[in-house]
């Protein structure tokens, strides 16, 4: 941060200069792509024996959702359609619906199946059919309502396909 003007010589002129906020861009390129990596740096004077304990709210990864599918509000039905005619959006979104989770990680060529399982061997009506089950609401002991099953893992060792994919249906 450069200040251009001179400090006033006068008590009639105030020019002080304050930071609100900054922001710190960094342009490096990472070994590993496709990944989230979280670094803080606090001098220990400032802290002593209590060290900050750091904790992360993430939505992961996008996923394929169904055109009538609203996955924040977990409404189906909506944006004009009356039924699911099978398609999927555009534009990926965020989901904790385990049945939307299970049909990515069985579909994405990436990082799941997708190399060996082609979309139309899935029964995808029969999905959708278990997801707006997942996300119907039930009480949830606190005298509110909360949706039957969510899901929020983090998939961070490889293992057998047939494991990970039993483990993630026993979420639904």
């Amino acid at each position: 941060i450069y200040r251009v003007t001179e400090d006033s010589l006068t008590t009639t002129i105030m020019n002080q200069t304050y930071v609100d906020s900054m922001y710190e861009i960094y342009g490096d390129v990472f070994t590993y792509p496709n990944t989230s990596v979280v670094e803080h740096q606090f001098l220990a004077e400032f802290f002593g024996d209590n060290i900050p304990k750091r904790t992360y709210d993430v939505r992961g990864l996008k996923i394929k959702v169904p055109v009538d599918y609203e996955p924040i509000t977990k409404t189906y039905g909506r944006n004009g359609y009356t039924y699911w005619d099978g398609t999927f959006k555009e534009d990926k979104a965020w989901t904790d619906n385990p049945a939307w989770i299970f049909y990515d990680l069985i579909t994405n060529r990436r990082y799941g199946l997708g190399k060996y399982v082609h979309p139309d061997y899935l029964d995808k009506w029969t999905m959708y059919e278990i997801a707006k089950y997942c996300d119907q609401l039930v009480e949830d002991g606190y005298g509110g309502l909360e949706p039957r099953f969510t899901c929020n893992i983090v998939v961070k060792n490889r293992d057998s396909a047939h494991r990970v994919v039993q483990e993630m249906a026993s979420v639904f």
